[in-house]
């Protein structure tokens, strides 16, 4: 989706007739599931009241920037969209909202992974998700929880748990959208994404038959570290990977410094190491860019300084 297309749905959604339901996003070991909250109609009220200008502010901005997930490996301050595909949808239990019965209990509190707020008008709705943080909790079984009533203060007998108006990420469609790559990494299994999007890059590149080593780049993208990863999952997109063999081999053999970097036996490239691989990727993604000022060539990805070609 485009920018335009999030942002009309967005608003089309989060007017002032939208509604608001409140669920537990319950996690008990690999299998996520939907629990209602109970809740006053004046909670609902507040939540909503204070969720609202956070989607102005972040999702509806006019200087909101949106990024595919492919690009992740820039590490900007922007919303990436991710598309759930039948290899990764982490949120596929949300069709089920209509059928959930079940409510939340304080015994499901160790499997609570945060809220899941649907907010709704008429049949269209999207979801924000809000991770529960351990600063937003206060167990009673640690503290003396009190609160004042008519000067008064007298104990809380239950946990206590804030409802902030940070949004996490944003379900939309099929789309997740969020800045927040970490969390997904971390709690959303995303890091098989980023692992089986590398690998198709890697079968791009065998596909070509450009390179002679391939087996350099499943190396760099086995390693534990996500870095590398993301790196040759950027490279999915690069239009050298559309080109005609020929053409391409023909372009790098003119080209100052790849003509230097890589040596080409048999119409192929010779990959010998992790560290030629991974200038194959930087290629791919063309980090190598010259100043028009200075003529001063920069590695992108670390801003850093070439050195001149001799």
């Amino acid at each position: 989706m485009t920018k335009e297309d999030v942002q009309r749905k967005i608003k089309e959604i989060s007017c002032e007739k939208c509604g608001i339901e409140v669920f537990a996003c319950i996690k008990e070991k690999e299998h996520y599931c939907l629990k209602k909250i109970k809740g006053t109609d004046k909670l609902r009220s507040s939540v909503l009241s204070r969720l609202g200008p956070t989607i102005a502010s972040v999702f509806l901005a006019e200087d909101a920037e949106f990024e595919s997930s492919d690009n992740i490996a820039d590490n900007k301050r922007v919303l990436y969209e991710i598309a759930q595909s039948e290899t990764y949808r982490p949120f596929a239990f949300l069709k089920a909202f209509k059928s959930v019965s079940a409510e939340y209990t304080e015994n499901d509190k160790e499997n609570f992974l945060g809220f899941l707020f649907r907010i709704n008008h008429n049949d269209n709705f999207f979801w924000i998700y809000q991770h529960i943080y351990t600063m937003s909790r206060i167990d009673r079984s640690k503290n003396v929880l009190a609160v004042l009533s008519k000067n008064t203060y007298d104990i809380i007998e239950d946990d206590v748990i804030q409802i902030a108006p940070r949004i996490d990420l944003l379900v939309l469609d099929d789309s997740i959208i969020t800045s927040k790559i970490d969390l997904l990494q971390k709690y959303f299994g995303f890091e098989q994404y980023i692992r089986d999007g590398a690998k198709k890059t890697i079968a791009m590149i065998q596909k070509m038959d450009i390179v002679i080593g391939l087996e350099k780049f499943i190396a760099l993208e086995s390693k534990s570290k996500l870095t590398n990863s993301k790196k040759i999952l950027k490279a999915s997109g690069s239009p050298v990977l559309q080109m005609d063999k020929r053409d391409f081999l023909a372009s790098l053999k003119r080209h100052a410094r790849y003509s230097q970097m890589f040596n080409v036996k048999d119409e192929h490239i010779e990959i010998h190491s992790q560290k030629d691989a991974a200038a194959f990727i930087k290629m791919l993604n063309d980090d190598i860019v010259r100043s028009d000022l200075t003529g001063q060539e920069y590695d992108s990805s670390s801003k850093s300084k070439l050195d001149p070609i001799s």
